[in-house]
């Protein structure tokens, strides 16, 4: 059996490492967190010269649906080359640097692109990461998955590709117990300096199953 343990405030959550796509499973994991950055930097500037999406798109030579597409992180309909040249039109000066065996850097990807209500976001894509953990540990088809968790092939499909948007957390939450999985919310006095609280995902003791 695996237990998940959260402490609950303000929302501010501890940071985990490496790239959310990578915990995905995503095999262009990296691809992914790079347009990622690039489109964090598009966001900046559309924030720092006050464009609308109207006036973002003229400048950019782009569809103002597309603008939307960059701010709600829907990146799946980019290439880096199209972002790098967005970016640029909007007065962008970007490096991108290659190094061998670069370590990866910790963080919130929702965060860095500007998203409204960036740590809720975080906080989902842990939780699904660990479903689609436990769904692999498992070997789990994707039948077998929508059976256990009362939900459609499709939603199982959508949701392993990291869109959870419309998913609350109880939800998420609820769907960890269908892997036999006991889930704790505790709530504790918070001992920062700052006086704010935090949030944090643990897994302890997780369980191999056959």
């Amino acid at each position: 059996m695996c237990q998940h343990l959260f402490m609950s405030a303000n929302l501010e959550i501890l940071r985990g490492g490496g790239n959310v796509f990578a915990d995905f499973g995503d095999t262009d994991a990296d691809v992914a967190k790079m347009k990622a950055t690039i489109a964090a930097e598009i966001i900046a500037a559309l924030n720092a010269q006050g464009l609308t999406a109207r006036a973002g798109a003229k400048a950019a030579q782009i569809d103002a649906a597309d603008i939307q597409r960059i701010r709600n992180a829907d990146l799946s309909k980019f290439t880096v080359d199209r972002l790098v040249r967005v970016a640029a039109r909007l007065g962008c000066a970007l490096e991108i640097t290659v190094k061998p065996g670069a370590a990866r850097d910790g963080g919130n990807i929702f965060a860095d692109l500007g998203l409204p209500d960036a740590d809720r976001h975080f906080l989902k894509a842990q939780l699904v990461a660990e479903l689609y953990r436990l769904s692999s540990e498992r070997k789990l088809t994707p039948a077998k998955a929508s059976k256990l968790l009362g939900v459609s092939k499709g939603e199982i499909s959508s949701l392993f590709k990291g869109n959870f948007r419309e998913y609350p957390v109880d939800r998420l939450m609820t769907f960890l117990t269908a892997f036999s999985c006991d889930v704790e919310i505790v709530s504790r006095a918070s001992v920062s300096q700052d006086g704010r609280g935090k949030i944090s995902f643990q897994t302890i003791g997780a369980q191999n199953h056959g």
